[in-house]
């Protein structure tokens, strides 16, 4: 077989096998491109287990591939609602270029389109290669793909995951980080998998086998290995093949002179591996990286400050060295900050019950607001959850964000587990005092927020159950407006911190004919630029939506003001909101769902009517806010790890 050329193979049930006229009907070649009756009757041999011929079996077309000597096989069966239709194409050539990726290419090619007997080189087909869609959007592929993955770092050969749409993703990412891993070995690594298999028993495969099964249960990661499988999945989804190679680099891993001892070297570094993929939350398998428990525990001390001893300010977005910070407590009778004496503790028992409400002074290193404070436990529990508002500054985003502080004021993520407190008492007080009760109780509207501002408004460290890993988490919300962000440089400060954006969108731009936010496109390209738009998870909202109540399916959305959120709820109702969006033609507001990495829409009301005489009954403004919160890895709820994905 020459090195360049692509062999075909096409099978089909017939009433007669080249190979032995008295065989009898059977699932038997048709055509095929080899010269050679023999050539054919070896790959028959070879794939004949791979062949299904029960058209039933399969709820799609499915692909098998695997690897002989030096040659590799790609074979695409097509299920039909009776034998007599089903169809498997075959692809045969040199294993070094029918490649894993060039067969999962191929997935979707019309095969149909050259003639069965036509030998194939790749520049033939270049017109039809497409490449698996692994961004973190598709977040459920790498939480599948980590069971598999922690059990192939383990030893084991072959490994079963779940049939489903996921598998072409898995099995790309699986190539690509095994193909990493064996970086300068003599031999590339031996992958074969099946994406649909059904049959009881079927030969073993030599090297790596990923068997996709229907009936697969569900299972857990290898103990010894979930933390660096975990690791590999993180490090991958943010900065892809880069990333590992320098992850596998800074951990020595590539001293290993085969693949098995490399993934030996994987687990015996994973706890160490497992911190350093752990500078930010999980935003795809659903929790916060944590050292193996076989790690040493670390000291109170070591608790009580952040790893890096840099904490960022949420109110001036300044760099702080946290343990220099001297502490404070708050005076109400004279509504001032007071230094406390540590030497007037004359025990552990009461320096623990002042540090508990203490506060530090952060001494505003970009001289942007003067000098302010900020409780001694924000920096404590790792890093600050960091949320902004974006929209024009008629958007109604002031109005929804003083509905939601005041909902969450009034217990509103209780039902999710988790309990609040103010991030800066003194400004939350001053917030609910000018803001929030105004609108809420006498219905007083907000003043538009200024152009080209970006304003830390209000923040709560959480608390509670429902935290993931059951930390304290402190979550700061920004407030921020303007259409030409690009030019201020507070907006592109925020925009490096920021873990998740709330879109705000205005249905009364459609009556004026502008279903149009250039703030939207601005951010978007703001993040691009600094290489963070996969890092940032999104939620758009529909906000004003009593002006659409009688519109569907906004009504049915509206109505639905359930408390708790599923995964399953939230894709339905993006679904539905990207829909009617496009209908209005206003897809440039889809934008932060079509280019960040998890991301939902939602329908919301900050006033719950079209006129503030009617009163101020808000609908559904958490709704956004917990979804985000469920994106970043904040809520331990089940299922939220698959919200936005």
């Amino acid at each position: 077989m020459a090195a360049d050329e692509l062999h075909q193979i096409v099978y089909r049930w017939t009433g007669q096998s080249p190979f032995d006229a008295d065989s009898g009907p059977g699932f038997w070649p048709i055509g095929w491109s080899f010269g050679a009756p023999a050539a054919l009757r070896l790959w028959h041999e070879r794939v004949d287990p791979w062949l299904r011929t029960d058209p039933g079996g399969a709820p799609e077309p499915s692909l098998f591939y695997s690897v002989f000597g030096s040659d590799a096989v790609a074979v695409y069966r097509d299920q039909r609602p009776s034998v007599a239709n089903a169809t498997a194409h075959l692809l045969i050539g040199a294993r070094r270029l029918l490649t894993v990726r060039l067969a999962l290419e191929l997935r979707g090619w019309d095969r149909t389109s050259v003639p069965y007997d036509q030998v194939l080189r790749t520049a033939d087909l270049a017109a039809h290669r497409d490449v698996p869609d692994v961004s973190g959007r598709h977040g459920a592929a790498y939480r599948l793909l980590h069971v598999p993955l922690s059990r192939l770092l383990a030893g084991a050969e072959a490994v079963t995951a779940p049939a489903g749409e996921d598998a072409p993703r898995m099995v790309w990412m699986l190539d690509e980080i095994l193909g990493v891993l064996a970086t300068d070995l003599p031999a590339p690594p031996e992958l074969s998998f099946d994406t649909f298999d059904d049959q009881p028993a079927l030969p073993d495969r030599p090297g790596i086998h990923l068997r996709f099964r229907p009936d697969a249960p569900p299972a857990a990661p290898h103990p010894g290995t979930a933390d660096a499988a975990r690791a590999l999945l993180e490090t991958y989804r943010q900065d892809r093949a880069n990333g590992l190679r320098a992850l596998c680099h800074r951990h020595g891993v590539f001293e290993g002179r085969t693949l098995a001892e490399r993934m030996r070297l994987l687990n015996r570094l994973r706890p160490a591996m497992a911190a350093s993929s752990a500078s930010r939350p999980s935003t795809v398998l659903g929790a916060t990286m944590h050292p193996s428990p076989q790690a040493a525990e670390p000291s109170q001390e070591a608790a009580d400050e952040p790893a890096d001893g840099q904490v960022s300010c949420p109110i001036c977005l300044g760099r702080l060295a946290w343990h220099d910070l001297g502490h404070y407590r708050y005076d109400l009778d004279h509504d001032d900050y007071v230094e406390l004496d540590p030497a007037s503790w004359t025990s552990p028992e009461q320096r623990a019950m002042a540090m508990r409400n203490a506060y530090v002074q952060c001494p505003d290193p970009g001289g942007a607001v003067g000098e302010h404070y900020l409780p001694a436990d924000y920096g404590r529990h790792g890093p600050p959850a960091v949320f902004g508002l974006i929209g024009a500054s008629n958007s109604g985003k002031s109005h929804l964000l003083a509905a939601m502080v005041g909902a969450i004021e009034q217990g509103g993520l209780g039902v999710h587990g988790v309990r609040t407190h103010p991030i800066e008492l003194p400004r939350h007080q001053r917030y609910m005092r000018d803001v929030v009760r105004p609108l809420l109780a006498r219905g007083r509207r907000i003043p538009p927020t200024r152009e080209n501002i970006v304003q830390f408004v209000d923040g709560f460290v959480l608390s509670g159950d429902g935290v993931a890993g059951g930390a304290t988490r402190p979550m700061a919300l920004f407030d921020v407006a303007g259409s030409e962000l690009a030019e201020v440089e507070n907006a592109k400060r925020f925009l490096e911190l920021a873990d998740g954006l709330i879109f705000v969108v205005d249905p009364d731009l459609w009556e004026r004919n502008n279903p149009d936010d250039v703030t939207f496109s601005t951010v978007i390209n703001l993040l691009r630029n600094s290489g963070r738009l996969d890092r940032v998870s999104a939620t758009v909202v529909l906000n004003k939506a009593d002006l659409l109540k009688f519109d569907d399916p906004i009504a049915f959305w509206l109505r639905d003001d359930v408390e708790t959120l599923t995964a399953e709820a939230a894709l339905r109702e993006s679904e539905e909101v990207y829909a009617y969006l496009h209908q209005r033609g206003a897809r440039a507001w889809t934008r932060p769902y079509d280019d960040c990495t998890r991301a939902t829409l939602h329908v919301a009301s900050a006033l719950g009517s079209d006129s503030f005489e009617r009163g101020v009954q808000p609908r559904r403004v958490l709704r956004p806010l917990v979804a985000l919160m469920a994106m970043t890895g904040l809520l331990s709820a089940p299922g939220a790890e698959n919200v936005g994905v």
